[in-house]
């Protein structure tokens, strides 16, 4: 009885693989324009101030950014907000097949958030990080904000940066802190709650690395996502909170 048991386990274990596998290499062929269309949109305030660039889901699997940034542009578009100081810039969408698709990659099996220059004299390792890559170098911000999603929460201690707002040390302590309170306020459960992180890991080629190389703020947004581990609309919820 034990083996029937493992036999059918195995045999569905294969059929999964397969799917799996297939998906990918269909994926991986996609080759429409729109995969590399990656589009800005700025909003300009009535007086001098910072420039605040925001970019979500460069993980197509990751999908919360990219629709808080679609309510942020209609209410913009709208005049349902506006911006008084400044200027900010959105990317809704830098990974419009990995979004289309749910697929955390670009086709190709390329991840954009491991293709940003790993050095001033390097180039970008798609055409999506070249266009984020020409955007910074044309606008300036003073801080970008990245949204990204993990699969748990950082409380549990499971390894995962799920609800945590990771910045660099020393700065955007302040506003980083009211955001914080304000996410926590709703939240019961502790381990649950959003935190503030500064010790997380510099991968090369991510869009963290390259900000230090080229000296801008940078503010990782990490919900907990991945696996709908709580609800796509509480996730962008959280997105709009931040915002």
């Amino acid at each position: 009885m034990m083996n029937k048991y493992l036999y059918t386990f195995l045999f569905m274990l294969i059929i999964y693989l397969i799917i799996e596998t297939l998906s990918s290499m269909t994926y991986s062929l996609i080759s429409r324009p729109q995969c590399k269309e990656v589009k800005k949109y700025e909003y300009g305030g009535l007086h001098p101030g910072n420039t605040l660039l925001i970019i979500g889901s460069v993980h197509g699997n990751e999908p919360a950014g990219h629709y808080a940034l679609k309510i942020l542009k209609k209410k913009l578009d709208t005049k349902q907000i506006e911006v008084t100081n400044g200027k900010l810039i959105l990317i809704p969408n830098p990974n419009f097949c990995g979004i289309k698709y749910n697929y955390r990659h670009a086709p190709g099996d390329k991840d954009i958030n491991r293709g940003f220059p790993k050095s001033l004299t390097e180039e970008s390792h798609t055409e999506n990080n070249k266009k984020i890559v020409d955007y910074i170098s044309k606008t300036n911000p003073d801080i970008i904000l990245d949204f990204h999603e993990a699969w748990s929460y950082y409380k549990m201690k499971g390894g995962s940066y799920g609800s945590t707002i990771i910045i660099q040390k020393n700065q955007n302590q302040h506003i980083v802190s009211k955001c914080v309170k304000r996410l926590n306020k709703t939240i019961s459960n502790n381990s649950k709650k959003w935190s503030i992180v500064t010790d997380f890991q510099n991968n090369p080629g991510s869009l963290r690395h390259y900000c230090n190389i080229i000296k801008k703020q940078y503010v990782l947004v990490e919900t907990s996502g991945q696996l709908n581990v709580q609800k796509l609309d509480k996730r962008i919820n959280q997105n709009m909170t931040i915002i």
